[in-house]
């Protein structure tokens, strides 16, 4: 009974909430407090079994490295500018300064999505017929995934801070041609500068 999920719930963290609004909205088909949502009580119970509690997940549950931090740097940035120049940046709109992702449509615009984050959430949006036809021409992530990704976003991070990650030491930066991706005479008026480790 709904009385007793409230009872036993344990209070996940800010962002699980507006997460779980969002389902709810979905579920309802209106905007329900979470607690009064089946889907919703039993989601934050079960995000909050997940997180441990409130807050953080303990050191113990937390996944080993496998990318250096220059490495892990070096993609997001790559990504980020797909949302800032590239086939996702519609997301702009947003109005935040850490998003990034990338957008994917197979041949013959069978699926598209998109796989977007920031350093607090990873979100992605399929769109695709079970029985793998064309969504139509013209249909790629950026065109039909990314809207639903910034739709969700934009309530899942409402009233959280953008936060970027912080460079690590070991880059550099170096003036390359755009067209040969070579090193740039100094001189060059067209050279732009790249990070590489």
């Amino acid at each position: 009974d709904r009385g007793r999920h409230e009872r036993q719930l344990v209070e996940p963290d800010e962002q699980a909430h507006h997460a779980v609004d969002v389902v709810c909205m979905v579920a309802t088909g209106q905007k329900a407090d979470p607690r009064r949502c089946d889907v919703g009580a039993r989601l934050l119970q079960r995000l909050a079994q997940l997180q441990g509690g409130r807050g953080y997940l303990p050191a113990k549950r937390l996944a080993p490295r496998v990318i250096s931090q220059q490495n892990a740097w070096l993609m997001t940035d790559i990504m980020k500018d797909v949302v800032l120049r590239g086939t996702a940046q519609r997301a702009r709109a947003l109005g935040r300064t850490d998003l990034a992702g990338k957008t994917v449509t197979t041949n013959d615009e069978h699926d598209a999505w998109f796989n977007g984050f920031n350093g607090q959430l990873v979100t992605s949006v399929w769109m695709g017929f079970d029985d793998e036809r064309s969504l139509g021409r013209g249909e790629d992530g950026a065109r039909s995934a990314v809207p639903i990704w910034m739709s969700y976003m934009r309530e899942a991070l409402r009233n959280v801070p953008a936060r970027t990650l912080a460079r690590p030491y070991g880059l550099i930066d170096v003036k390359i041609s755009p067209y040969t991706g070579t090193l740039a005479d100094p001189m060059d008026p067209e050279a732009i500068y790249e990070t590489f480790m």
